[in-house]
Order: structure tokens, then sequence, then C-alpha cells
């Protein structure tokens, strides 16, 4: 290969970021995201990375914690190429470098970890297994409201726990387009209840949703809900 630097990112970085990257690595550094690796297959990850030049510089880019929370797959991933060094850039453009040896140990670190996660699903799988042989007990109750429906659930994972907003505004989003509506329309005209209304105007309002385009880089969605007398509504 005749590329001599490459870096390798979790996702993209911001514009300010990226410019203490090529300042560090180069702008002729190729920049590739672990998504783009990925799609290679296996096989042609593998070859790719194999043939690379022992000189080949590899830069691994963290522009905050999250990044840092897949730094062992990126790292396991440039000791498996013929890289000889790899150097991390941090939040505040300093770096460190990291040999083979040191690459390797978090490559055996990440299959430790996967094992230990399998291993993990597995005793979850036989304990939900033997839940299920356990004996249920039905609990009638009467049906006054023939409009409602019980669920024999707890607060955090009935249909309306604050973890089920995200689903709700995804099904909103799938009927809006089914009917062939914008997405907030679609809200203001099934919403009866006047103060999360005018909330989801708000939010729509001061992100410019009127304006908001999606693109083949960029899309656009909003979502708003009410938990606990609590009234929300994000456009991004």
């Amino acid at each position: 290969m005749n590329a001599t630097a490459y870096v390798f990112m979790i996702y993209p970085v911001s514009q300010g970021f990226r410019a203490k990257v090529d300042q560090i690595a180069g702008k002729e550094a190729n920049h590739l995201l672990i998504a783009e690796l990925r799609n290679m297959g296996p096989r042609e990850m593998l070859l790719f990375l194999r043939r690379m030049d022992r000189r080949t510089k590899i830069y691994i880019p963290l522009e905050d914690s999250y990044s840092g929370a897949l730094l062992p797959v990126l790292l396991g991933l440039a000791a498996v190429s013929s890289a000889k060094q790899t150097t991390v850039i941090q939040p505040d453009g300093s770096t460190y470098a990291m040999n083979r040896l040191q690459s390797l140990s978090c490559l055996f670190s990440v299959a430790a970890s996967s094992l230990i996660g399998f291993l993990s699903l597995l005793r979850c799988w036989q304990y939900v297994r033997q839940i299920e042989r356990q004996q249920r007990f039905d609990c009638a109750l009467e049906m006054h409201n023939r409009n409602i429906l019980y669920v024999n659930a707890n607060l955090w994972f009935g249909v309306r726990a604050g973890g089920s907003v995200g689903h709700i505004a995804g099904v909103l989003n799938e009927l809006a387009s089914k009917v062939g509506m914008d997405a907030l329309e679609f809200r203001r005209r099934n919403l009866r209840d006047a103060r999360l209304r005018a909330v989801l105007d708000a939010a729509a309002e001061r992100f410019g949703w009127a304006g908001a385009k999606p693109g083949p880089d960029r899309g656009v969605g909003l979502a708003c809900g009410t938990e606990k007398g609590g009234f929300v509504a994000t456009c991004a």
C-alpha cells in the first residue's frame, strides 16, 4: 500500500477536532470509520490490514469519553495489521503510542469480554427458560371500559413507561410516513393536550423544523411526550 498513515475512527469527528487530527496525522492520511472496516467482511478486512507496510502509521482519535469505549476494538484491529505502532489522539490533542504487544493485549481483552458476555447471555437464557416453566396464575379483572387494555406489567415495563417514549415516537413517525404527512403536523392534529402541543410547537420553532430537510448524510426527527407531570419535546 502506498498510504503511510491511516486514521481509524469510531464515528466522524467534529471540524475542530478534525483539524487537530490532521495536524498530527497529516492531511494526506486516509480516514476510515469502524463501520467501513466492518462492511469489508472478515476476510477482506483481514487482508486489508495485513497488506499494510510495517512503516504505516495508524492513528486513533478519541474526541470524547464515549469513543474511548471502543478503543480496545480499534487497538485490536491495529494489532492485526502489519503496522508497527499505533498512536492514540486524546480529546485535548495530546498523544500516546501503543506498540504491537500492547495492542494485542487489548485484542485479548475484547475476546475475553465477548466470551464473558456470551456466558452471561447463556445464563440469562437459562433463567428465562426456568421462569417460562413455572406455573402461571391468571388475574381476572372486571372490565368496565372496553376501550382500556390491561397489561400485566410493572411501571418500567409497561406501555407508557419512560423508556417507551422513543419507541412510541418511532411508531408515530412511521404512521405519519404511511399517510404522507409531515411528522410535526401529524402530531399536532392528533395531540389533545394543549400544553404538550405548545411544548412541541416551541421546540419545532426553535429548531427550525419548517426549513429542516433530510439529506444523504443528514436526518431530522422529533419526539414529544409526558411522564410524571413533565412535558418534553425535542428535535434533532
